[in-house]
């Protein structure tokens, strides 16, 4: 995938950032899938590679983390292929979490109706950060557009 401009975040290393457009796109399968963003939305981070357990499966596929939402995309090889969309608003908590109870890369959202989505990724508190951060912002502008 092309990238128009790369830049550095001094918190969160060599994490590579979009500028804003209007819709990510990502090639699964040999197919192209788009996620089309909503109005005022921005991608923050894109093109993660992640795994969502789902059940006894381990989906694999691309996390999209957007100035409103987390976005998963299944790679079309998986059982399950069906795509995840967390609203940053519904979510009560991220959080660390070991996988196999040793391996430290993976990543658990807690969403305020009780359920929990187990994430595998590489670089887990960047992401969880720039997560906590966005969903700060989304925060901030809110209290800023109510008043």
């Amino acid at each position: 995938m092309k990238r128009n401009a790369d830049f550095f975040i001094p918190n969160y290393g060599n994490i590579k950032c979009l500028p804003i457009r209007e819709k990510t796109e990502s090639y699964v399968g040999g197919e192209k899938e788009e996620m089309e963003l909503r109005r005022n939305e921005s991608i923050v981070l894109e093109n993660i590679a992640a795994y969502l357990f789902r059940g006894m499966e381990g989906v694999g596929g691309r996390l999209t983390i957007t100035s409103e939402r987390l976005y998963f995309q299944p790679h079309s090889l998986n059982i399950q292929t069906q795509p995840l969309e967390l609203n940053l608003k519904d979510m009560a908590a991220v959080e660390k979490r070991n996988t196999l109870f040793v391996i430290p890369n993976g990543m658990k959202i807690k969403m305020h109706n009780g359920q929990e989505h187990k994430f595998v990724v590489w670089k887990r508190a960047e992401i969880i950060g720039m997560i906590q951060d966005t969903k700060m912002k989304q925060k901030m502008t809110v209290i800023i557009k109510t008043r």
